[in-house]
């Protein structure tokens, strides 16, 4: 699922960062399944990055203003799910 940010928005949500793309996209689907009703219609994306000078692979759900996004992601945690804002890369 690795790909650009979508245009729609500023801000994403992070739910995790893993060491394989498999990992991330496999975390993407279980959130879509455990909370569709907030993430169903932002894209869920892995994203390659490096921390520490190893590959890592972002969980995100893409597309959503600064506002919404920091809304959903504290409803998340409501529901016991670790999550964070961040920047369209």
């Amino acid at each position: 699922m690795n790909g650009p940010a979508v245009a729609a928005g500023g801000a994403q949500i992070q739910v995790g960062a893993f060491s394989t793309e498999a990992e991330a996209d496999r975390q993407i689907a279980v959130l879509r399944q455990k909370a569709n009703d907030l993430l169903g219609k932002h894209q869920g994306m892995s994203i390659a990055a490096q921390a520490g000078g190893r590959p890592v692979f972002r969980a995100r759900f893409v597309g959503f203003d600064a506002a919404a996004a920091g809304s959903v992601c504290t409803e998340l945690r409501r529901r016991q799910i670790d999550c964070m804002v961040a920047k369209a890369d």
